[in-house]
């Protein structure tokens, strides 16, 4: 049985478009018309799967579904430590060094929380454990992205700062008889 999974990265929020590390934000206005629009809720198939991110913007994102969601501790954002909610122009004005190594460095912390090494680890583990799922949609953050498309292809956890996923963008990957692989695609199935 293929498995395929569609990693749809959450909506803007009022954080991400401050220039802020996230937070633990709901979904606001803006965001929720961005994920309509995007008419996302559409291209899923009635026996797809839902599973979201423990974050409240994941659980807001999910009533806009016909589906019921199902939380997944693995597809929680990175933990940003002593930077969750600072603005970015801040931490890298008060520790220029420690953000520098962050954004170049896999095994770098973020703030004292996880580094993208340890995203990477949760991630594989969760997909190790996913093969023969069926269709899943898994509604998550972008750093978990980059961990899923690094994990298909075999790539280190230092390539991470070489993928950017915006906010509403869909990933696919599809699990078979020799393992992960990227799928590109626009629009989940």
């Amino acid at each position: 049985m293929t498995t395929r999974l569609f990693l749809i990265s959450l909506a803007s929020t009022p954080a991400l478009r401050k220039g802020h590390f996230p937070a633990d934000e709901g979904l606001d206005e803006r965001g929720r018309q961005e994920a309509l629009a995007a008419r996302l809720v559409e291209q899923v198939s009635a026996e797809s799967r839902l599973i979201i991110s423990p974050a409240r913007l994941a659980q807001d994102t999910a009533l806009l579904w016909p589906m019921p969601a199902q939380i997944e501790p693995a597809l929680a954002d990175m933990n940003y430590g002593a930077w969750r909610g600072r603005a970015l122009a801040e931490v890298g004005e008060q520790e220029p060094a420690a953000l520098g190594a962050w954004l170049t460095q896999a095994d770098a912390s973020a703030g004292g929380g996880e580094s993208f090494t340890d995203v990477h680890a949760r991630v594989g583990a969760w997909l190790a454990q996913l093969v023969q799922a069926g269709d899943v949609v898994a509604l998550t953050h972008a750093p978990v992205i980059r961990a899923a498309i690094l994990h298909a292809l075999q790539a280190p956890a230092s390539s991470f700062g070489r993928i950017d996923i915006p906010p509403l963008t869909v990933v696919a990957l599809r699990h078979n008889a020799h393992g992960w692989c990227w799928w590109p695609s626009s629009r989940p199935v």
